[in-house]
């Protein structure tokens, strides 16, 4: 038999999406699929759907044949306990081989599971995790742009297209303090790799940086070129709250959570190359602080750059930032950006739009 893959399914307010989500990890072409399903105490009608597509399933389930395995099982939170919690909880639930963390706004194509199992059974161990391309969609399911850019070669099948740029693959722990490029809805690891952790850090607000580090610090990243997710692009998704400070009119959680990551990477880096890109990330997100005017979340930034720094001894090395001195000056005297902030990323998305 097919080794068991655990799909855990977190939910909240996805009523007009969710139904779509899990009929694509339940017709799956891949045998042997656990769906854990939980809804994170949604205000909309994502519950009752759910509920529905249950119902429906275990009707449909009688139909089918012997070698197609398909067990179900669904949680509903009675208050908002956040990601970080809901997928924790599921994975305490799971008994598969293979993870997969999906969000029920996105959606798998049929030979995903199939596929990425067909590789993982090929790899050494010391491989965790493996990740792919993906289409972006709108609300309406439109075709918007893949993650990694693909070459034109004038085929009609989109899907079959291979990247144009070289996606970084096997030990990526410098990759990732340098840039975000992992597509998370395309991820699927082994269980050991969450064992090991421990599953997500539950102080944190979001999941996918804390992962990428500690993981591929243990475990080696496999690149599949291929699209086998559509990854659905939200105008209120989780990842903009990085760019709204109305999410919290004092502090942003999600900036104050890559602070901790950060620190953690700090500990976990073992050379200059390492040190230089975690500086250039931190300076990244000590600006993005300043222009959510938490004012004392950039000196906290501050502070861990300078001891990251101290540990980069030669000196071509140190990263250049020649705004230092001017954000710094913005914080302490508390120069409020952000509403310049969000008009320049308007004219920027509609001058994108024209192109």
């Amino acid at each position: 038999m097919q080794p068991l893959v655990s799909v855990l399914c977190v939910c909240y307010n996805h009523e007009n999406f969710v139904k779509t989500a899990l009929e694509s990890v339940y017709y799956q072409d891949y045998p042997n699929i656990e769906i854990l399903i939980i809804d994170d105490c949604s205000t909309d009608e994502s519950v009752e759907i759910i509920e529905r597509f249950v119902r429906e399933i275990l009707l449909y389930a009688s139909t089918l044949k012997e070698n197609f395995i398909r067990t179900v099982f669904f949680q509903k939170n009675e208050k908002n306990i956040g990601n970080c919690k809901s997928f924790n909880f599921l994975f305490t639930k799971s008994s598969g081989k293979y993870i997969i963390d999906f969000s029920t706004d996105d959606i798998l194509l049929d030979d995903r599971i199939s596929g990425q199992v067909a590789i993982f059974e090929n790899l050494s161990v010391e491989y965790g995790v493996i990740f792919s391309n993906a289409m972006l969609i709108n609300e309406k399911e439109e075709f918007l742009d893949p993650h990694f850019p693909l070459e034109k070669t004038g085929v009609l099948e989109v899907f079959s297209q291979k990247t144009t740029q070289k996606v970084p693959s096997g030990d990526i722990y410098a990759h990732i303090l340098e840039k975000y490029f992992v597509c998370t809805p395309t991820m699927i690891m082994r269980k050991t790799v969450l064992d090991e952790l421990g599953g997500y850090d539950e102080t944190l607000s979001y999941e996918d940086f804390d992962f990428w580090v500690r993981s591929s610090r243990k475990f080696l990243y496999f690149y599949q070129d291929k699209i086998t997710t559509l990854k659905r692009i939200l105008k209120k998704s989780h990842s903009t709250k990085f760019y709204d400070k109305t999410y919290d009119k004092q502090h942003n959680p999600h900036l104050k959570s890559t602070l901790e990551v950060c620190k953690k990477a700090f500990l976990l880096n073992i050379s200059e190359e390492e040190h230089y890109f975690l500086a250039k990330n931190i300076t990244y997100h000590q600006r993005q602080s300043l222009l959510m005017e938490d004012f004392s979340l950039v000196f906290d930034y501050q502070d861990l750059l300078e001891t990251v720094i101290s540990n980069i001894k030669i000196t071509s090395k140190k990263p250049k930032n020649y705004a230092k001195r001017l954000v710094l000056f913005c914080a302490k005297y508390k120069i409020r950006l952000h509403f310049l902030y969000k008009t320049y990323l308007k004219i920027k998305n509609t001058l994108k739009k024209m192109i």
